[in-house]
């Protein structure tokens, strides 16, 4: 006598595909924060690299800050990518040419193509403007800045992941004291990671910033307001020390 083999019933399918739906929904989002934290530690070990580069650079430079631009023309070796490249190797040809190529140290795995406001290059980071470099095409008012002048190194920014808005971009990170996050021409502070994006300071060590955190805070007009918020502005090498 042969039994016949009894399938699923419609209700025990429909039983079996609420489970796995239920699954589904408490896994993916769990999926991907995992994936966002890698990517935030790829753009933290990013600058943790260029970090150590600028290390070097100084090393070799007589304890001279890395410029955000060669502080003399605009000819080679160029711009801060260029500069601290001999110690990486990921500018394809070693140099800044419309058809070359910056590795993937000098961008961040979360940057989307539409931050780089049109440039050929691929960067997500911007230099301090005040650890030097070029001030006009001709080098008038160019300057190098030593190492011992940032008066605290673990609260000066050297880097900041960047976005690039207007057509052609910038090498320099977004300026707290005249920052505008509505002005769609400008390049700002990249908040790439859970509300945060990540700062290299001069001592070498990045951490996490929030945009209430970075950007000054007060009327850019106002000297009495620029005055009392002088010590959120990341930027001044010679400090003020940070008090929150």
């Amino acid at each position: 006598m042969f039994r016949r083999q009894r399938g699923f019933t419609l209700i025990e399918l429909l039983v079996v595909i609420a489970i796995i739906l239920i699954l589904a929904a408490i896994l993916f989002p769990v999926f991907a924060k995992v994936r966002a934290k890698a990517l935030q530690t790829a753009c933290i070990n990013n600058l943790n690299q260029m970090g150590k580069a600028c290390e070097m650079y100084q090393q070799a430079w007589g304890d001279v800050l890395v410029p955000y631009g060669a502080p003399f023309l605009w000819s080679p070796p160029g711009m801060w990518p260029q500069l601290i490249d001999p110690y990486l190797k990921q500018i394809e040809g070693g140099r800044l040419v419309t058809t070359g190529k910056m590795g993937k140290l000098f961008k961040c795995p979360s940057a989307v193509e539409e931050e780089e406001g049109g440039f050929a290059f691929e960067r997500s980071y911007g230099m301090n403007q005040e650890m030097g470099g070029w001030f006009s095409a001709n080098g008038a008012g160019a300057r190098v800045v030593t190492v011992s002048k940032a008066k605290y190194p673990s609260q000066t920014m050297r880097m900041a992941e960047t976005q690039w808005r207007a057509q052609g971009g910038s090498y320099l990170c977004a300026d707290p004291r005249t920052y505008d996050p509505n002005d769609a021409q400008s390049h700002q502070f990249a908040i790439r990671h859970n509300d945060v994006g990540e700062v290299l300071w001069v001592d070498g060590h990045v951490s996490s910033m929030t945009m209430g955190r970075y950007v000054y805070q007060g009327d850019p007009n106002s000297a009495a307001e620029r005055a009392n918020n002088d010590k959120r502005v990341w930027l001044r090498i010679t400090g003020p020390k940070y008090q929150p």
